[in-house]
């Protein structure tokens, strides 16, 4: 039984802490993608970045007023271009000094806002979170997450997540992190596909948030589970996920397992 693990499309910050993981994106010996890697890894390339300022400053004149960022940017795009490309690379460092991070978080999120600025949906756009969007109705985010001017991850998820999925053609998938509108898209899409994989949520507590405080609203939530199949509820992830995938390897149902839904 093919088993796959994927994680959440979010800010970059869940990476910056781990040099290994902003360069190992597709894992293939332990079937795990990380497609929020891949995400910012496309989106803080050199060929984007350049192609982005460059767009922005040939279009600044008819934008109106500037921010004194983006006014900074239009004076001087290629040493602003530096300092990103600096930034980029060294924010992971843990010898840097506190007035140094900032500088280079500032330098990311301005060119998240100009980045967002040039795409033709209004969503705000931030290194911490990545693209803002309600992720507290299941309702919504079914109906909309196949719609491109509600869903701003979706293209990427189509012309680079799902290729990778189906290729794989997996019979579990487990996806890691709080579910939002990515999270469902790519679901509706591999089910699609693939209409006998069991995707399931786990991995999605955190210190504000957990799916167990609405687990006794979630369980009746046919919204929720029309894209996904079962949500692992404890911290005890690990081997929960290992009993889904032993129950689902023998055909048996998943009815008698306490913590999940």
């Amino acid at each position: 039984m093919k088993v796959i693990s994927i994680n959440t499309l979010c800010g970059l910050h869940n990476m910056l802490y781990d040099k290994k993981n902003l360069n190992k994106k597709i894992d293939v010996e332990n079937n795990f993608l990380d497609i929020n890697n891949l995400f910012w890894s496309q989106v803080l390339s050199h060929e984007t970045i350049r192609k982005t300022i460059n767009n922005f400053v040939q279009i600044s004149s008819i934008l109106g007023t500037l921010s004194i960022q983006e006014q900074y940017v239009v004076s001087a795009p290629n040493t602003f271009i530096n300092k990103l490309t600096e930034a980029k690379n060294n924010i992971i460092h843990t010898e840097i000094d506190e007035k140094t991070l900032f500088s280079y978080i500032e330098t990311l999120n301005i060119f998240c806002m100009i980045y967002n600025k040039l795409l033709p949906t209004n969503f705000t756009f931030t290194i911490d979170q990545g693209f803002h969007r309600s992720s507290s109705s299941a309702k919504e985010m079914l109906e909309h997450c196949l719609l491109e001017y509600s869903n701003p991850y979706l293209h990427f998820i189509m012309e680079t997540v799902l290729p990778i999925i189906l290729n794989w053609e997996p019979d579990i998938i487990f996806m890691k992190g709080i579910p939002n509108i990515g999270s469902f898209a790519i679901a509706k899409l591999v089910k699609q596909k693939l209409p006998k994989v069991h995707i399931s949520i786990t991995n999605h507590s955190t210190e504000y948030y957990s799916i167990n405080k609405i687990k006794n609203n979630l369980s009746a939530n046919i919204f929720f589970f029309e894209c996904f199949d079962s949500v692992v509820l404890n911290q005890d992830y690990t081997e929960t996920e290992k009993e889904i995938v032993n129950l689902l390897s023998k055909n048996s149902t998943l009815s008698d397992v306490p913590n999940i839904l």
